[in-house]
């Protein structure tokens, strides 16, 4: 029974050593963040769940980073290096049209640096 509890407290030390480490990784700033939102009419918005969200070297269109957005539209990158990106939106496998402003101008690509100094918040994104 002694040799049971021993264990038992090694285990609970290890497991609450890795929710530790998750918890202090999760609280990380990131280094660029934002939201997509999917445009439903000329004055209606929804947010734009589960599409991919590719930041791409500006010279060649390589991905470079990759991440998802939530069920809100949210996403963040963390851990990129400082330097000029494009932002692709993709869903359903082909690249969304941004709205730049205007209704009725759109284009494919966002352009943004990131400075390493802090994190950058992107304006928000809106597709069609």
């Amino acid at each position: 029974m002694r040799y049971i509890k021993k264990h038992y407290f090694l285990l609970l030390f290890v497991l609450s050593l890795i929710v530790s480490i998750n918890g202090e990784a999760s609280g990380r700033t990131p280094a660029l963040y934002g939201y997509v939102r999917l445009a439903t009419s000329p004055q209606g918005y929804v947010p734009l769940g589960d599409a991919v969200v590719e930041l791409l070297s500006p010279d060649s269109d390589k991905i470079i980073y990759k991440t998802y957005t939530d069920s809100r539209g949210n996403y963040a990158f963390y851990g990129v290096s400082p330097g000029e990106y494009d932002i692709r939106i993709v869903f359903g496998g082909k690249p969304m049209e941004q709205l730049t402003g205007q209704i009725g101008n759109f284009r494919k690509k966002l352009r943004v640096t990131i400075s390493g100094q802090k994190a950058v918040k992107v304006p928000e994104i809106t597709v069609k």
